[in-house]
């Protein structure tokens, strides 16, 4: 490859991208490069271009806030579950404690005795 337009032969040189280059007076200077667009350079240097540093600062910081805040909610989920299944085992002992405390003071008006001499419960009315 090489910087001249025209090689020996006259035919149009290959450039440095690899792009054919028309033959000509080689003493004649290239045409200007193409002008880049104002909305093309606005997009190269604005936050969302992902290889700025800075929008990558923002992103890792968005990242990180979004998991704490899924970490603190599936704790705050474990720790609800774990004391509300707690909650449900203290009442269900304390109704089985208050049962017996009211049946051994009741004994006599919920059971009775049947013909093998074994108590039963029976409720009688009055």
């Amino acid at each position: 490859m090489t910087n001249d337009h025209v090689d020996r032969r006259g035919r149009g040189a290959e450039t440095m991208d690899g792009a054919q280059q028309p033959a000509g007076d080689p003493n004649q200077p290239a045409a200007p490069a193409r002008a880049t667009s104002p909305v093309s350079t606005q997009a190269q240097s604005s936050s969302f271009d992902k290889h700025n540093p800075s929008h990558l600062l923002k992103l890792f910081g968005a990242i990180c806030a979004v998991s704490i805040i899924v970490v603190l909610l599936l704790a705050g989920y474990g720790v609800h579950r774990i004391y509300s299944n707690e909650k449900i085992r203290d009442a269900e002992q304390d109704a089985v404690a208050v049962g017996q405390a009211i049946f051994v003071q009741e004994r006599k008006v919920l059971s009775s005795l049947d013909s093998g001499r074994r108590e039963r419960i029976h409720v009688k009315y009055l």
